[in-house]
């Protein structure tokens, strides 16, 4: 569903066409009706189903720019969180004058957020900690609030904020709506809706919606290698239409002239461009005239185009909300699409996992001929044991003898390629005499001028006919 088509306010459906948001997520279809109605809901929804437009557009169109107190309470777990819901409230506010939104979050003082609560604040976002303090000062009074939302609300009852959300709830106006999304439902959470909500409709949103025609992979690769395994992958599926999706605008660009030396012509869209060059790239990649499009977030939401075959993330995003908008340009209007995401550190496997957990897919690994050994991706099992299928020492450390250049096998590299992946000689370490056998060493004199000295055969030093470092420099 699109939202010109919901019957809301022309300021927001003008506010999400900036940010090239046209269609609805299901949460969004379902929960926008049901919270325009005025009914109390319980949404049990995962992150990245996009539940913070679901609430902010309903609450949004019920405030009186006219009345001067507050009608808009969201209470969030933590900090970050009530910042990026600040954040996406004031976008949809842009064109709407007189409805300001506040962040009361601890890091900032008390004075300033006093000054922007007493200058006329409409919609307040903020943690329960801190909103208490506010409240506690008579600073924020909820006694004419039309909508509170709690947000993650089982995260909050985890981090043991329920006291806090009780005494809020408590001193909110009798007659609020109440809103709360939480991706789990714990006890404590079924109390807070049974004592604070009036007859909630329950939504339940799958972890899976929208993305079961989206065959989801990911590529873990060296960060030399990215470029060449995003090609070869390129030139493998031969895609009609597809889309590359980077962290930042440096990148589009920098991307689209590393694949124009391959002879790969791609079109790039930004926050930064004029919005005459952003329509006549998108027109291009609508038209067939470019089959590559590279682009930042901001074209990640609602780029209605039809045919998309496959998106790549280059880099993967951090927030799960954004993976889900990205991918969400394949497999739509009943096609199937895939989406390949290139990973190339420990951390970036974390991420992954956080995005597989929030939305309930399990992503294949693809292998490509520069694929990175999985070993070095995946958390170490044990302390100090060897990976299976890798030779060890008498040590147990892995490689040769001492020294030497060695091969490390593992049952991936003969099962999947029947390679080997050589890692160099082992370092000397300096100051041992036994591990310096018929290296030079260079040692700084106390008195600044270099002195040079080779190990005997028994591991001593040829200096003067003594062992140990030259005369004068303790060591």
């Amino acid at each position: 569903m699109l939202f010109k088509d919901a019957g809301l306010s022309d300021y927001i459906v003008k506010a999400l066409d900036k940010q090239g948001i046209t269609e609805m997520t299901s949460v969004q279809a379902r929960a926008i009706p049901i919270l325009k109605g005025g009914r109390d809901l319980i949404g049990k929804s995962q992150t990245g189903t996009g539940k913070t437009f679901a609430f902010g557009i309903p609450s949004l169109e019920s405030v009186d720019t006219e009345e001067k107190f507050t009608q808009v309470l969201i209470i969030c777990p933590t900090r970050e969180l009530a910042i990026q819901v600040t954040g996406e409230m004031r976008k949809l506010t842009e064109y709407r004058e007189g409805c300001k939104v506040v962040p009361i979050v601890g890091g900032s003082t008390m004075e300033r957020q006093i000054t922007a609560l007493k200058s006329g604040a409409k919609i307040v976002v903020g943690t329960p900690g801190r909103l208490n303090d506010h409240i506690r000062r008579r600073t924020l009074k909820l006694a004419n609030v039309k909508t509170v939302v709690l947000d993650e609300a089982d995260e909050m009852m985890d981090m043991g904020f329920l006291p806090e959300i009780e005494s809020i709830l408590s001193k909110a106006n009798p007659y609020r709506q109440t809103v709360m999304f939480s991706a789990t439902m714990p006890e404590p959470v079924k109390n807070i809706a049974k004592r604070y909500m009036k007859s909630p409709v329950f939504l339940e949103v799958d972890k899976t919606d929208a993305n079961t025609a989206i065959d989801q992979r990911y590529v873990s690769v060296g960060l030399r290698d990215k470029d060449s395994a995003l090609i070869e992958l390129y030139l493998k599926l031969k895609p009609e239409l597809a889309i590359i999706f980077c962290n930042t605008k440096r990148m589009v660009g920098i991307l689209a002239k590393k694949l124009a030396l391959d002879d790969i012509k791609a079109v790039e869209i930004h926050g930064d461009m004029p919005q005459s060059e952003r329509k006549s790239a998108i027109e291009a990649f609508k038209n067939g005239t470019s089959k590559l499009l590279i682009a930042t977030d901001v074209a990640a939401r609602g780029l209605d185009i039809k045919g998309v075959d496959v998106v790549f993330n280059y880099d993967l995003p951090i927030q799960t909300e954004w993976y889900t908008h990205r991918i969400g340009r394949t497999g739509r209007a009943g096609k199937t699409g895939a989406s390949y995401s290139f990973i190339n550190t420990d951390g970036q496997l974390n991420v992954l996992k956080k995005i597989e957990r929030e939305t309930g897919n399990v992503l294949k690994e693809y292998y490509s001929s520069y694929s990175k050994d999985r070993t070095t991706m995946l958390k170490k099992a044990s302390k100090g044991a060897p990976k299976k299928g890798v030779k060890t020492s008498k040590s147990g450390r892995t490689g040769a003898k001492k020294g030497s250049s060695f091969t490390r096998y593992t049952s991936f590299d003969q099962k999947e390629y029947g390679a080997k992946k050589s890692f160099g000689k082992k370092p000397v370490r300096v100051g041992k005499p036994s591990q310096n056998k018929g290296k030079s060493t260079k040692v700084k004199k106390s008195n600044g001028n270099r002195n040079y000295m080779s190990s005997n055969k028994n591991g001593g030093f040829n200096k003067g006919g003594k062992k140990g470092f030259s005369k004068g420099k303790k060591y």
